[in-house]
Parts: C-alpha cells; structure tokens; sequence
C-alpha cells in the first residue's frame, strides 16, 4: 500500500469515529479528518466503504452503536 492510500484509509477512519458522534455536522466530520473540501471527503469514503457518509450514518452506523447483537 502507497503513502497516499494509507494516508485516505486514516482519515476514513477518522471520519468514522467522528461519524459516530451524531451531534457532529457532515462539515464537522470532514474538518476534522482532515478534508478541505466536502466532494472530495465523500468521493474518498464512497471508494473505500461502498457507501456515503451520509448512508453509513442513517444505517451502518446504528447496527455498530447496539450493546448486543443476537
């Protein structure tokens, strides 16, 4: 893996803790990952997760957030 792909994958994951954290904007989440601009965020997290930020907040999201899955 490039500098440059290891680079994205971290501030996915960034943005996916901060994701979790439902009193956070979109603008917040992408600021913080370190992003300058919106498209480019979603763009990024689109190709490494298959879904928007947005899509991951509405349902991925709530299936992690559970204490207990059975």
């Amino acid at each position: 893996m490039g500098i440059k792909s290891f680079a994205r994958l971290v501030r996915v994951n960034k943005a996916i803790r901060v994701l979790r954290k439902p009193q956070r904007s979109l603008t917040q989440v992408y600021l913080q990952a370190g992003y300058c601009d919106l498209s480019h965020f979603i763009h990024d997290f689109k190709s490494i997760c298959g879904i928007t930020p947005q899509e991951y907040r509405d349902n991925v999201s709530d299936y992690y957030s559970e204490i207990a899955k059975f």
